[in-house]
């Protein structure tokens, strides 16, 4: 399900070393939230959805080092307000 972890240019755009005030991560989250609108990626979270609908566990698997500041977060907000609004 790599269609649901963002577009590398997009993860690209933040980082947050060079970012004191959080606008860098603002940016990411506003575009990561624009590109799980897309129809490819629409599709896929409608699949993670399916799967936690049907009871079987999902686990999100990440390699970022600073989880609390990156996709995933984004992502777990992004599941849990499909679960409730569909």
């Amino acid at each position: 399900m790599s269609d649901s972890s963002g577009d590398v240019r997009v993860r690209r755009v933040y980082d947050l070393r060079e970012d004191g005030d959080g606008t860098r991560y603002d940016d990411f989250v506003d575009r990561y939230r624009a590109e799980l609108a897309d129809p490819v990626h629409t599709a896929a979270v409608g699949e993670l959805v399916a799967l936690v609908r049907d009871g079987g566990p999902v686990t999100l698997v990440t390699a970022v080092k600073d989880v609390p500041h990156s996709h995933v977060p984004v992502l777990v907000d992004h599941l849990e307000h499909e679960l409730r609004h569909r």
